[in-house]
């Protein structure tokens, strides 16, 4: 209940969100650890490219930035994408990120939409989630991106319970 969130928007006006601004984002987290107590970062993000395998080198800068927030334990919480795939889109394809798929949320079971592989940290209700939408109003919407900050809030919960765990 006493959780707060630091908002941080690294899209452009047409939507999109780039490699070095993604690191800049994250570094700037990093750079607050000490100041903040920060359980989870919420990417509900990514490409359309799907791998198949982890893709540390593919995003080597971003790798390295969500490498440094698990020193601090802090998680790298990022959606595994929508793409109707056995994989998953980068970010969310780095080894050390808490990747997330959608489920749907009567029976949850994985959504046919979204990515998932053996590597897949965790999934989450993603299917027709009532949300916040532009001029403040309420909808629904699915994809991995409603999935993934239920993670995120869940790790701030655990943390407010059982302290600050490894991630």
């Amino acid at each position: 209940p006493g959780a707060k969130i630091i908002a941080i928007n690294i899209f452009d006006v047409y939507g999109a969100a780039y490699d070095d601004d993604m690191v800049k984002a994250l570094d700037y987290i990093y750079s607050l650890a000490d100041t903040y107590n920060i359980t989870s970062v919420n990417m509900s993000l990514g490409g359309n490219t799907v791998f198949r395998s982890t893709c540390d080198s593919y995003l080597p800068d971003v790798t390295q930035a969500i490498n440094n927030l698990k020193s601090k334990n802090i998680a790298t919480v990022i959606a595994a994408g929508n793409n109707y795939s056995a994989g998953m889109s980068a970010p969310a394809c780095i080894s050390t990120a808490v990747s997330v798929a959608a489920t749907y949320t009567a029976t949850d079971k994985v959504t046919t939409f979204s990515n998932v592989s053996q590597f897949t940290t965790l999934s989450a209700p993603g299917y027709n989630i009532n949300s916040s939408k532009l001029m403040g109003a309420y909808g629904s919407a699915s994809g991995t991106s409603m999935a993934t900050p239920f993670v995120a809030g869940a790790l701030a919960v655990y943390r407010s319970k059982f302290g600050v765990q490894p991630v």
